[in-house]
């Protein structure tokens, strides 16, 4: 007979008339129509406060080990494929960074979003690179980036624009090449 963890198998009385149950441990598995499992396939088959993984039965995860759902955590927070302390929510922050697994903490300036929070832009939208900046934000194309490489019309030149480091794409200059035009590298003929 099962009771949780712990088979009981029927009594038996010895010579003197003394009997007995024996009982097993089926410890870290709850037994199941009178055998002790050895594998579980979901947490029920496991003993009080253990959970099925990968069809072994284990105790609550600590902070930084890796996990795929959060009852296998000792904190309930299984983030980014480790243990956490938090839920550690809010853009570029990270659970799983080196020498800090299990605690939440800002991903460095120029490494990139762990979540994919902050998908890159192409450098002419001066918008984000596809980093963090270290500063819990996603990082932008840095000032002096290229986002438009200017050009001509007509007697007109016009520098290239930069991004001005904060997400927005500057004119670049415009100069006149009068009287005479520019040319098709960008710069003003001279004839």
């Amino acid at each position: 007979m099962c009771d949780g963890t712990e088979l009981r198998g029927a009594p038996r009385c010895d010579e003197r008339g003394v009997c007995s149950s024996i009982t097993s441990d089926c410890s870290p598995y709850r037994c199941a129509a009178a055998v002790c499992r050895t594998s579980c396939d979901v947490d029920g088959d496991c003993a009080s406060g253990l959970t099925c993984i990968s069809r072994v039965c284990e105790g609550p995860r600590a902070n930084g080990t890796g996990c795929t759902a959060a009852n296998q955590c000792a904190s309930g927070f299984c983030v980014d494929g480790v243990c956490c302390e938090s839920a550690c929510e809010g853009t570029c922050r990270s659970c799983a960074l080196a020498n800090e697994r299990g605690r939440c903490r800002q991903v460095p300036a120029n490494a990139m979003a762990v979540r994919g929070e902050c998908p890159a832009q192409a450098a002419a939208t001066c918008g984000r690179t596809g980093a963090c900046d270290a500063q819990g934000r996603c990082a932008l194309h840095a000032s002096g980036t290229t986002c438009d490489p200017g050009g001509c019309s007509n007697a007109t030149r016009r520098a290239p624009s930069t991004c001005n480091g904060t997400g927005a794409c500057q004119a670049g200059a415009m100069n006149s090449c009068a009287p005479f035009q520019c040319g098709g590298s960008g710069q003003c003929l001279d004839r």
